[in-house]
């Protein structure tokens, strides 16, 4: 086959020279399964993370809300004058 384009070479017929076209792969089916499953992973593993953190803030806001209580009253305690 080179052999023939060659010859065509020579004889002053150059071959169409084609557009650049960006390389786009295809993807198999199991490629495509394993990001598919991947993003999936992925995508639970953020939304449990999310739920740990807001279980956490809630079991800690308790305490949170009882310090900030407590120091309203030392600050309301403080700044009152004194009664007679």
């Amino acid at each position: 086959m080179l052999l023939k384009e060659d010859a065509a070479v020579r004889l002053g017929h150059a071959p169409e020279m084609q557009e650049h076209v960006a390389f786009k792969p295809k993807l198999d089916r199991t490629l495509r399964l394993r990001a598919i499953r991947r993003l999936q992973t992925q995508k639970q593993a953020e939304i449990t993370t999310a739920e740990r953190r807001a279980a956490a803030l809630d079991e800690s806001l308790p305490k949170s809300a009882r310090a900030a209580k407590a120091a309203a009253a030392k600050a309301a305690g403080r700044s009152a004058p004194p009664k007679k």
